[in-house]
Parts: C-alpha cells; structure tokens; sequence
C-alpha cells in the first residue's frame, strides 16, 4: 500500500513536468507550476509565482530540526 495517495486535485506528471538532480532529488520545471495554478510557498526552484525562501530562515530551520530537538519545549 502506498504511504501516500496522489491527491486527485493535482494534475497527473508527464517528463516535462520535473527532472532528478544528480543528488536524486525531483526538481518541478515551470511547465509543472503553471499547469498547477498556484503557489505552495515551498521555495521551488523554478517558481514562476516570484516566491523565494530567506536563506537566513532556511539555515535556522536547520539547524533547529538538526542539532537543538529540544528546541521549544519547556523545561521544569
């Protein structure tokens, strides 16, 4: 059983749609994101809607989910 269904809302992909990097991570093209519609604030690297992650925020993020996990909880 797959751990996620495809949500039916999303149009189906076709090769035009994204390519793998040489890392192995599935990039969207913009032909994806204007068949789309719509933003998602994910920071894509082709967003054709202008969105762009603070590289400040993204390395903060990091380093909270990496190397503080109690990062947010409190303390007694």
């Amino acid at each position: 059983m797959p751990s996620q269904l495809p949500d039916k809302n999303e149009p189906a992909l076709t090769d035009e749609d994204y390519y793998l990097t040489e890392e192995g991570y599935l990039v969207f093209t913009e032909a994806y994101h204007r068949k789309r519609g719509y933003c998602c604030q994910n920071g894509c690297r082709h967003c054709l809607y202008g969105f762009k992650k603070r590289k400040n925020e993204l390395q903060i993020m990091n380093y909270l989910a990496n190397f503080a996990p109690s990062y947010g909880k409190r303390v007694r």
